[in-house]
């Protein structure tokens, strides 16, 4: 190969890293001058429940300068976007990007109630989580009711554990309504409809205290009992019934 050759060779290399690099330099420059076209939200789990809506995201935002549309691509802040839309008490988790197509994204789902607490001093809902969340009129969901004197420390560690399992298990989901917290040591079940208070005394081992109470009921489903007020589940192998 003669010095001709190899010279040519090379000016043709050259000239397509140029052209190369220009072109890479236009396209960060487009992508730096466009600006955001529309923001696209997707609540995940929308079809569950409805606790938070698009256009209250929207308003947040806008309520803190962080609405992105009309603004330059390149100059969007999505970590701040997370955290404000973070700050809506329904909103468990919250996820911002921009996309090829010049609209900004928000995809978020929902917080989801496990407990609801009603004391006399307050009322609000343990979430799955454990962490405390707001009443609001558009929840839905039915959860147990914790009553009485309530920490939110018990209410959010072995009540919430109490509901949880409740809510997995088909027989009691369907008879659990309360749990009357009268002190650590006086706890109650209260059933739905009009059936008898269920006494646990203290919330340890409910499983097999409600093992216990399931067992009755089967096989006492055939026969006509009295009427009991109470169904008391503290004593080992023994359900007492109170009237």
């Amino acid at each position: 190969m003669n010095l001709k050759t190899v010279i040519l060779k090379s000016l043709v290399v050259v000239g397509l890293v140029a052209l190369l690099a220009v072109a890479v330099g236009t396209s960060r420059g487009k992508d730096r001058e466009e600006r955001c076209k529309e923001l696209v939200c997707k609540i995940a789990d929308e079809d569950e429940r409805s606790y938070v809506s698009e256009q209250e995201l929207f308003t947040l935002l806008k309520q803190h300068n962080a609405y992105p549309v009309g603004e330059y691509l390149h100059r969007i802040n999505l970590q701040h976007m997370e955290n404000i839309i973070r700050e809506h008490p329904m909103v468990r988790t919250a996820e911002c990007y921009t996309a090829e197509d010049g609209t900004a994204r928000i995809r978020v789902t929902q917080r989801v109630p496990l407990l609801k607490v009603v004391t006399a001093d307050e009322a609000y809902y343990i979430d799955t989580d454990r962490r405390k969340m707001p009443l609001r009129a558009s929840i839905h969901d039915t959860v147990p009711v914790a009553t009485g004197k309530v920490g939110f420390e018990t209410a959010s560690t072995v009540l919430a554990d109490f509901a949880e399992w409740v809510q997995e298990d088909d027989y009691w989901s369907a008879r659990v309504e309360a749990i009357d917290m009268r002190t650590p040591k006086h706890i109650r079940i209260k059933q739905k409809g009009k059936q008898e208070d269920l006494v646990l005394g203290e919330i340890d081992d409910y499983e097999g205290k409600l093992q216990k109470a399931a067992v009755f009921y089967r096989r006492t489903a055939s026969i006509e009992k009295p009427r009991y007020r109470t169904l008391d589940l503290r004593y080992q192998g023994q359900v007492v019934a109170g009237r």
